[in-house]
C-alpha cells in the first residue's frame, strides 16, 4: 500500500499503534508474498480506518511495504451450549449505539478484532445508506427538473418548426417562384443582373482623371 519512513535502522522493532503478532490467536494475519513468490506473514499488524473501512495493516519493520487487508470477523467454533438466541437477529447490535456500552464490552471480551470491525461497519452502514438515499432522492429532482426541460424544449423546437412550416406554405401558396422567374429572365436580358446566357450590364468608362 505504501512505505514506512526509515527513521530508524538500527531498531526494526516498532511502537505503537503498531504490535507484535502473537501466536496462535484471533487477530487475523496479514500475508504477502516475498521475491521468491513464497507466502510470508507480516509479523507487525495495526488496526485502522482507512475510507472509513476497518483494515488490518501489516509490515516487516522500518523502511518496509505496508500492507493491508479488510478486518472481518472470524468463523467462531460452535458454543458449547444450547442457545436459543436467533443470529440472524442483529438489532441488538446497533440499538442505541453509541449508548449501549454493555454491548460494546462484551464485544471486546470475545477478543476478535474482526467482530469490532464489522459491527463498526454494521453500525455506520445506516448513515451511509441515508446519505445514499438522498444523493438518489436529488439525482430524482434534477431528473425530473431535466425531463421538464427537455419537454419545454421540444415545445419550442415544434412551435418553431410548425411557424416555419406555415412561412414555407404562405410561400408556396403564393407561387413566389412562379412570380419572380420572368423578372429574373428580364434583368438578366438587360444585363442588370449576371447570367450565363446573358452578359450584364456594365455602365460606360469614366474618362481617366489627369495625374496632379
Amino acid at each position: 500500500m505504501f512505505t514506512m519512513p526509515e527513521d530508524n535502522k538500527q531498531n526494526l522493532g516498532l511502537g505503537p499503534p503498531w504490535f507484535k503478532h502473537a501466536t496462535p490467536s484471533l487477530i487475523p494475519k496479514v500475508v504477502t508474498k516475498d521475491n521468491d513468490g513464497k507466502l510470508c506473514e507480516l509479523p507487525y499488524v495495526w488496526f485502522a480506518l482507512l475510507d472509513n473501512q476497518p483494515m488490518v495493516l501489516g509490515t516487516a519493520g522500518k523502511g518496509t511495504t505496508i500492507f493491508g487487508q479488510r478486518l472481518t470477523a472470524s468463523l467462531a467454533p460452535p458454543p458449547t451450549y444450547l442457545s436459543k438466541c436467533d443470529d440472524d437477529n442483529l438489532n441488538i447490535l446497533y440499538n442505541d449505539y453509541p449508548f449501549n456500552w454493555a454491548i460494546s464490552f462484551t464485544l471486546y471480551r470475545l477478543r476478535d478484532p474482526g467482530v469490532i470491525g464489522d459491527v463498526f461497519s454494521l453500525r455506520s452502514s445506516y448513515g451511509q445508506l441515508k446519505a445514499l438515499k438522498h444523493e438518489n432522492d436529488t439525482l430524482a429532482r434534477l431528473i425530473t427538473h431535466l425531463q421538464e426541460e427537455q419537454e419545454q424544449h421540444n415545445k419550442e423546437i415544434k412551435e418553431f418548426t410548425d411557424d416555419t412550416t406555415a412561412v414555407r406554405g404562405h410561400l408556396v401558396a403564393t407561387q413566389v417562384h412562379t412570380q419572380i422567374t420572368p423578372l429574373l429572365t428580364r434583368l438578366a436580358v438587360e444585363g442588370v443582373i449576371p447570367n450565363p446566357i446573358y452578359p450584364q450590364y456594365r455602365p460606360p468608362t469614366l474618362p481617366d482623371e489627369h495625374p496632379l
